[in-house]
């Protein structure tokens, strides 16, 4: 039964699609879907919720590191893409929830940290536009040694200069 699963061609194995739901390929089919720009983006939902981090994570290969990077872009664009529109249509704790969702897989994604300032401004919650800032913040220093951009920090910076 595992050979109708796995089957052994040319001396390497494969998924039999017959048999096994395979998420990077369902991710790339949603990605291929037109959006419905009167709707929230359906696919880009359905990405966000597929993508659980890189591909073959610790692979090095070049085939893995290019689907990886190829994966990983689909699902940036799915997380922005829906922001924005909840952020289009003042829909701010959507926003925020979307945003957050992305930075759980992807938290050196500088502008979800933007945008996440910017919803929170917006719903006038300046605290926890800093605690974002600062979150933004500690996580650079720890993973690169640097700080926030600039349009990151002048985003910390409006905050201050209201209160």
């Amino acid at each position: 039964q595992y050979e109708n699963i796995l089957p052994l061609h040319e001396g390497g194995l494969s998924l039999n699609q017959k048999y096994c739901w395979i998420d990077a390929k369902a991710m790339l089919q949603h990605s291929n879907r037109q959006p419905n720009t009167d709707a929230p983006p359906h696919s880009s939902s359905k990405i966000i919720r597929l993508y659980k981090g890189p591909f073959l994570g610790d692979e090095d290969n070049i085939s893995a590191l290019q689907f990886r990077g190829q994966l990983r872009n689909i699902f940036l664009q799915a997380v922005s893409e829906t922001g924005k529109y909840f952020e289009s249509t003042e829909q701010w704790q959507k926003a925020i929830h979307c945003y957050e969702n992305g930075l759980k897989v992807e938290n050196l994604t500088e502008t979800f940290y933007q945008r996440l300032i910017v919803c929170y401004q917006q719903i006038d919650l300046p605290a926890e536009a800093l605690r974002v800032y600062n979150r933004c913040e500690h996580v650079f220093e720890e993973e690169f040694g640097i700080p926030p951009s600039s349009k990151t920090k002048a985003l910390s910076q409006q905050i201050k200069t209201k209160q």
